[in-house]
């Protein structure tokens, strides 16, 4: 209970300015759990190209495709991606300062229901205006 506590306090009143911090992209590829097998591309300004094998039961970040259908990449300042997954800014906002996703558009309009939101996404930081629209936190896709 203190530690979520801290966490809370922590989320709420650090300084947060994605395009200054030093970042960390593979947090933010989890939890996707597609019905068929594939592989985002991610084109993350300043970092190597990495991809996501997506399956039912996981998700892995690879280094090399390994051999799947590769219908999505993602590309845009890694400062937009931690920000929608930090849940400092929607996702709508995130592209519109940079994050574009391609591919058909079922995946892209589908991809930002792929991952799970930092877990204190929803917590606002200190002084942001209440009316200011936020991404909800996303569970993975649905298992049918």
């Amino acid at each position: 209970m203190l530690v979520s506590a801290l966490r809370t306090c922590a989320q709420r009143w650090l300084g947060r300015d994605p395009a200054k911090e030093d970042l960390d992209l593979e947090p933010l590829l989890v939890e996707a759990l597609p019905k068929e097998p594939f592989v985002v591309r991610f084109e993350v300004r300043g970092h190597h190209k990495r991809f996501m094998l997506l399956k039912k039961t996981e998700a892995s970040l690879c280094h090399h495709n390994p051999g799947f259908p590769e219908p999505v990449c993602v590309r845009g300042p890694l400062a937009a991606l931690v920000a929608w997954w930090r849940g400092d800014m929607s996702f709508l906002e995130a592209e519109r300062i940079g994050l574009e996703i391609d591919g058909p558009e079922a995946f892209t309009r589908a991809f930002p229901k792929w991952f799970d939101l930092y877990l204190f996404a929803q917590i606002r930081p200190a002084g942001q205006e209440t009316g200011k629209s936020r991404a909800p936190a996303l569970t993975g896709i649905g298992a049918s």
